[in-house]
């Protein structure tokens, strides 16, 4: 179960972050918003939406039922008429997927986090290092733009950055230190330190973080790249707005990516922000700098703002809302049963059958539906339990029983690709044509189940025993 969960946190992910990521790009171009730091907010916001939408799978849905559990199953004439609505509780496996599968891909996503999160503590103990091994650099008190902030040097780097999440640290080239135009170390260190005035170095840690869960989702990472480049262009913003002088800034910058053209040496990673960022963006953060609109783009109207994140904040709830819910097995104590029809399915579901033949002797009733797990027969079907399933119609089981959220017997069956339990239920005289709709509103049958699951030899099987279109 835990596996088909993490599969279905993963599917949902992707269309989720892919409908979030696409409102917020509608929303900065519709609300024409120019200023880096809106567009660095409103990316951070559906990045981490997206990021924590897949977790509705365990909330309530939307609307909930309060329908009893009930002990007898209803007649056909009532599935035919029976439209559910959602409920609080989803199907027991919303996605289907072989045994071994599930299991695999989930060690896979499990060794994917693991890999990214020892990468992160590699490149922040690295970082520890150059910051433990840097020397403290003292700029003449006319050039400071730092409030506080220390600044130190290191000979292997090759850009200017910002470490350290409680007690940030600017971290200059040597290089740059003893050769470049106090401008170019002026307009630097303003860079990072607007870095450190924004909080970007624990959202920074906050984003690596969430990528080590999701690393397998292209649309969080392609956010994560906008919200980089939005970032360092909030952090030019202001430190070309120190400077006075957009031009000059703008030359500090093609001077430190010259530098770090003609160094052999690349010390920058996931635990540190440096001043020229992806060094793609460059040119377009060059030209910006130097555009007639520059002063306008620095700000955006509050109003925009509001708007843009209403829309990204409504998409949010809707692709929640609309997400598949996932059953928690139940690990705690047995919950109060109201009568031993219910006892006789949990009976079942513990593969306990001399439990279930005393329930049965006791008059329990063999087609009793517990909520979320069917009818007995229906929870040896999903047990995968042959000889159960079997014994259970000898013992008068309805092979044909409806159960919500579970349908039939054959339907699950066909749904868990157990070829064995569809042939046994075919043999004991199940409908193939008989469907049933979800609590969805879907409506399933045997035969299309087994097409959209790609199960030929279920299908060649229900086809054989009359099963039509």
């Amino acid at each position: 179960m835990t596996s088909s969960m993490m599969m279905q946190i993963a599917l949902t992910g992707l269309w989720q972050s892919g409908l979030i990521a696409l409102t917020a790009f509608i929303a900065i171009r519709a609300f024409r918003l120019e200023s880096a730091a809106a567009r660095t907010l409103l990316w951070s916001a559906a990045f981490f939406a997206a990021a924590l939408a897949p977790l509705s799978a365990f909330t309530p849905s939307p609307i909930a039922s309060a329908a009893p559990v009930i002990e007898t199953a209803p007649t056909q004439a009532a599935i035919a008429l029976a439209t559910p609505a959602i409920e609080m509780t989803g199907p027991r496996q919303v996605i289907t997927l072989k045994d071994f599968v599930a299991p695999g891909l989930l060690l896979v996503w499990l060794m994917g986090t693991g890999y990214f999160s020892l990468r992160i503590l590699k490149d922040y103990a690295a970082m520890g290092k150059i910051r433990r091994d840097s020397t403290s650099f003292s700029m003449p008190l006319e050039y400071s733009a730092t409030d506080g902030a220390e600044i130190r040097t290191h000979a292997a780097i090759n850009s200017p950055m910002t470490t350290g999440i409680f007690k940030p640290v600017i971290i200059l080239p040597k290089s740059m230190v003893k050769d470049a135009p106090t401008s170019v170390i002026q307009n630097a260190v303003a860079h990072e330190q607007a870095h450190i005035e924004r909080g970007d170095l624990i959202a920074n840690l906050a984003e690596n973080i969430t990528l080590c869960v999701f690393w397998w989702n292209p649309v969080l990472r392609a956010m994560r790249q906008r919200i980089a480049d939005a970032r360092e262009m909030a952090c030019d913003d202001r430190a070309a707005t120190l400077a006075k002088n957009p031009g000059v800034y703008a030359a500090a910058l093609v001077d430190c990516a010259e530098r770090m053209s003609t160094s052999r040496q690349d010390v920058c990673n996931q635990s540190a922000l440096a001043v020229l960022g992806q060094k793609s963006e460059l040119t377009h953060r060059v030209e910006r700098l130097l555009s007639n609109d520059y002063a306008s783009q620095s700000r955006a109207p509050l109003s925009r703002i509001i708007l843009a994140t209403a829309a990204i904040t409504t998409m949010t709830i809707c692709v929640a809302s609309a997400a598949p819910r996932v059953e928690f097995p139940s690990n705690g104590p047995t919950p109060t049963i109201h009568g031993p029809g219910q006892e006789l399915v949990l009976a079942i579901l513990d593969e306990d059958q001399n439990k279930a033949a005393a329930l049965l002797a006791r008059g329990a009733n063999i087609d009793a539906v517990l909520e979320g797990d069917g009818t007995s027969l229906i929870a040896a079907v999903n047990q995968g339990d042959d000889s159960l399933a079997s014994w259970l119609i000898t013992m008068g089981a309805d092979v044909d029983a409806y159960a919500r959220y579970d349908e039939t017997a054959l339907i699950s069956a066909v749904r868990n690709g157990d070829d064995s339990m569809v042939r046994l239920l075919i043999d004991a005289g199940a409908n193939v044509n008989l469907s049933a709709t979800t609590e969805n509103g879907d409506v399933r049958a045997p035969l299309s189940e087994a097409r959209k699951l790609r199960q030929s030899t279920i299908e060649n099987m229900l086809i054989s025993a009359g099963a039509q279109d």
